[in-house]
């Protein structure tokens, strides 16, 4: 299984069809772990990205169009030319979408047919997996029962050799197996927290480089002296916020209950103050327009990043 089968399947793009032909309901990924633990082959990927032959190509563009923009908005920064706070909003959006195509590159476009899984070979794997499971039973069983005899043996063994020697030795095996057990245990559980903690700091460092585009027209012209306050001090929110989610985060994780009650206020505070500077700033990326300034429609040369010998 890849990735792409992974989107296909949240994409509700396996269906299982009755036995008069109709569509019943879409598999859920719980259904489809279940089949494909139990020799189920998945379509190939090929297969699957033949549903989407337009996928490169509108990506591709999409990306083209994206990165276009942004070097447009370096190009007039590079040659001293305005720009206006609509281009750095959508500049903030243009980063954004980067990450999103960057984590969807092999997402489906969209599923027009999906793949027919009859009930008959749905109800033969939930046979195979409840006979498999009996199986397994038995095979505990009687693996429980050659257990209590290799003890029993054991035993015996520890009877008639020393016993002391015999006694110290399964305390250091059992120290040992313990001691291994807990280090696994603690290892996979640091390795857990730390794949969350990196994918909650990645995201957050995205959210506060959004804001932080909108720190270009700092010091530009506003229409007005209050538009470029609420401008500065929206810019300041939109980045402090994000910064602020691992605290408060961590705070949710190391206070008592009543300390849990005050942190949540905290992040609902936090949640209020940056959905209001998204709005303030979107409102005043258009209310600008009014009044651009005189290099704002001036394009820029490109002839002049031309080495001229």
């Amino acid at each position: 299984w890849t990735i792409v089968h992974c989107f296909f399947v949240q994409m509700d793009g396996f269906y299982l069809y009755g036995t008069d032909g109709k569509p019943i309901r879409p598999l859920s990924g719980e259904d489809i772990v279940r089949l494909a633990e139990h020799r189920y082959v998945p379509p190939p990927q090929e297969e699957l990205e033949d549903k989407s032959k337009g996928d490169w190509v509108s990506k591709g563009l999409a990306m083209v169009q994206t990165l276009w923009f942004i070097a447009q908005c370096i190009a007039r920064r590079l040659q001293h030319l305005s720009i206006t706070q609509i281009e750095v909003v959508t500049l903030s959006y243009c980063v954004i979408n980067m990450v999103v195509y960057a984590c969807w590159w092999y997402k489906p476009l969209s599923v027009d047919l999906p793949i027919r899984v009859d009930i008959t070979k749905f109800r033969e794997q939930k046979q195979s997996i409840h006979a498999d499971s009996q199986e397994e039973k038995q095979s505990a069983h009687a693996d429980s029962q050659e257990e209590k005899q290799s003890a029993l043996a054991d035993r015996a063994q520890t009877v008639l050799a020393d016993r002391a020697q015999t006694a110290l030795a399964d305390r250091a095996r059992a120290a040992l197996a313990d001691r291994a057990e807990a280090a696994l245990r603690t290892l996979s559980v640091w390795y857990e927290f730390a794949r969350q903690t990196f994918l909650y700091l990645f995201f957050n460092g995205i959210g506060a480089g959004f804001g932080a585009l909108h720190f270009v027209p700092w010091s530009d012209p506003f229409p007005s002296h209050t538009q470029h306050i609420f401008w500065r001090v929206c810019c300041v929110v939109l980045v402090v916020t994000p910064t602020m989610a691992p605290i408060v985060k961590l705070g949710l994780m190391l206070t008592k209950k009543l300390g849990k009650r005050c942190m949540m206020l905290l992040a609902g505070l936090f949640a209020l103050l940056y959905l209001f500077a998204r709005l303030v700033t979107m409102v005043i990326s258009f209310t600008t327009l009014g009044s651009l300034p005189p290099t704002a429609t001036d394009t820029v040369q490109w002839t002049r990043f031309i080495p001229h010998f």
